[in-house]
């Protein structure tokens, strides 16, 4: 993929990198809190927050995007994931429901 340095893409997609990143650090957040294992802490310990971190590092410190940037994008990307992960959990929900006669 190549990156035009300035571009309001590159805000928007360091936007959508941080609400991962952040993703990843509650899901490790809530297991340590919890004192035990829950869904996802792996995936986000070896995948989410080491990608988070080193893609923010490489857009910031290659100037892609400026630092002012990346609350922008995060508050833009932030609604956008959120009403995907809705979406995805109703659409679940209608496609497979809960059987209660187990």
């Amino acid at each position: 993929m190549h990156f035009e340095p300035g571009s309001g893409l590159n805000a928007l997609f360091t936007g959508f990198v941080a609400v991962f990143l952040l993703d990843g650090i509650k899901h490790v957040g809530a297991s340590i809190a919890l004192k035990a294992y829950t869904p996802g802490v792996i995936t986000a310990a070896l995948l989410e927050i080491p990608y988070g971190i080193y893609t923010l590092y490489r857009f910031l410190n290659e100037d892609f995007v400026e630092p002012a940037a990346l609350p922008i994008g995060t508050m833009i990307s932030l609604p956008v994931v959120l009403c995907l992960v809705w979406f995805g959990l109703t659409l679940g929900k209608q496609i497979a429901p809960i059987r209660r006669d187990c």
